[in-house]
């Protein structure tokens, strides 16, 4: 559709049927809300940086500076999910936007931090209902 000229029908419709599927197409429920409190900022910062990493809930709460208790319940309080939750989904996100650049699913299985490419892709298909192939390019 040209971006310079006034919509014709036909655009118009094409452009309403794309936004009622849009709206009715399964919703893909993969974010990972950023908490407020600075100690909670700088855990989900290194796990942004690393998806890999393999801390634990109690290393975690060391690196706040918190009881696991306090950490556990402060992280759930912030984000809505647990900090093992968050971290799959970072996982999943970055996993998603490598697969879009090409790279091959045994390196973004990997990289993301799953310890083979047949766990990777269970997950995957369990999250988003599709193989990660059908993502790569």
């Amino acid at each position: 559709i040209p971006l310079d000229s006034e919509l014709s029908a036909r655009d118009d419709q094409v452009i309403n049927l794309l936004i009622r599927e849009l709206i009715d197409s399964r919703k893909i429920p993969y974010a990972a809300p950023m908490p407020n409190d600075h100690r909670l900022v700088r855990v989900c910062r290194q796990i942004l940086e690393d998806p890999a990493d393999q801390r634990d809930t109690n290393e975690w709460a060391a690196i706040a500076g918190m009881s696991r208790r306090s950490f556990t319940r402060a992280f759930k309080r912030e984000t809505g999910m647990g900090v093992a939750v968050w971290r799959q989904q970072v996982r999943l996100l970055e996993a998603l936007s490598m697969l879009s650049t090409g790279s091959p699913v045994t390196s973004v299985a990997m990289d993301v931090g799953y310890e083979s490419p047949s766990a990777f892709c269970a997950m995957f298909q369990k999250a988003f209902g599709v193989p990660p192939s059908r993502y790569a390019f």
